[in-house]
């Protein structure tokens, strides 16, 4: 598998609903089609969450240190996290903050370790995440209420960089 492909499989299995419990099913890229019961609802007030895994952009750097001939490369996988939230609890209000919760969570999940269970270092897929620069960022898109169902769509997004063997 390329690097891409075990920094996805990472990110999708520390982001997944083992460690989540807000979330019902992480996809490591988008499906054609997410079914309903991947959403997790419980009939008259559940609330359930897919994630998606986006990688947007992979810059490479490298860092001499030491001259022109030793140094270390890194590449920042620029990570967006598709949050697909659903709730069908009577109250909108509610709703949200089951949202905020998860939120929270990913917040929390993040930073309980920036390697995001890999170890990190020249074995491990990611060898921080959530830090420099870019840091951590979160934007919410406008709830959509129906009589049903409350949906709310955001982005969870980070860097998540991995040491390349130069």
């Amino acid at each position: 598998m390329s690097s891409r492909g075990a920094i996805r499989g990472a990110i999708a299995a520390y982001f997944s609903p083992t460690n989540l419990s807000a979330v019902s099913t992480t996809f490591r890229a988008r499906p054609k089609i997410i079914p309903a019961q991947a959403y997790g609802l419980a009939e008259g007030g559940g609330s359930g969450a897919v994630l998606i895994v986006h990688m947007t952009k992979d810059p490479e750097l490298r860092r001499a240190t030491g001259g022109l001939t030793s140094g270390e490369k890194y590449t920042r996988h620029a990570i967006a996290l598709e949050i697909r939230f659903q709730s069908t609890k009577d109250d909108a209000m509610s709703a949200q903050d089951d949202y905020d919760t998860l939120v929270q969570s990913l917040f929390d999940l993040i930073h309980q370790d920036r390697t995001l269970g890999t170890g990190g270092g020249a074995t491990g897929a990611v060898w921080q995440a959530g830090e420099g620069p870019a840091g951590i960022d979160h934007q919410q898109s406008e709830p959509v209420l129906t009589k049903q169902v409350t949906r709310i769509s955001g982005v969870f997004k980070f860097e998540a960089w991995e040491w390349v063997q130069a």
